[in-house]
């Protein structure tokens, strides 16, 4: 398994080296959520910028062994985002982009780092209502939501 800065090397080959983090701050407010009970050091810290790298970094991950704990926000209350057995912290908010709402199939397609509160206002302003409301809507993420099923979403 890759350790330390041949790590932080290789993931800067697919993700550029201002989208991974070893240091020690990085290291730590990525080693727990909002639950306060858990947490877990991580190797490094990788902030993809497209499906294309979040390919790329699972495949460098498996190649290599190395757990991969996807995270938004952070904000859930399950321990959802701890990285227990290390690894990476796959941290998706820079997918942001919310792709479609469509009225008429009551449709919403968004990137895993689009807030809650964003896709809510999209979908209000096209006359629809998404309604899973996580306390932390302002902030949560998506793919959060349906990872943790958050804010009474359907699972």
């Amino acid at each position: 398994m890759a350790v330390g800065t041949d790590l932080a090397r290789d993931l800067a080959g697919i993700v550029g080296d201002d989208h991974v983090r070893i240091d020690e701050g990085a290291l730590t407010a990525y080693s727990r959520d909002a639950t306060p009970l858990f947490h877990a050091r991580p190797q490094a810290v990788v902030l993809p910028g497209s499906t294309e790298e979040v390919a790329a970094v699972l495949r460098y991950a498996t190649a290599h062994g190395i757990p991969v704990v996807p995270r938004g926000a952070g904000s859930n209350l399950c321990a959802g985002t701890v990285p227990l057995s290390g690894g990476i912290v796959l941290v998706l908010t820079r997918l942001d982009k919310l792709l479609e709402i469509s009225s008429e199939e009551l449709l919403a397609r968004a990137q895993t780092g689009v807030t809650t509160a964003t896709l809510a206002s999209a979908a209000a302003a096209k006359g629809l209502l998404y309604a899973p409301d996580p306390g932390s809507h302002t902030v949560s993420t998506i793919g959060g939501n349906v990872a943790t099923c958050a804010g009474g979403c359907a699972g």
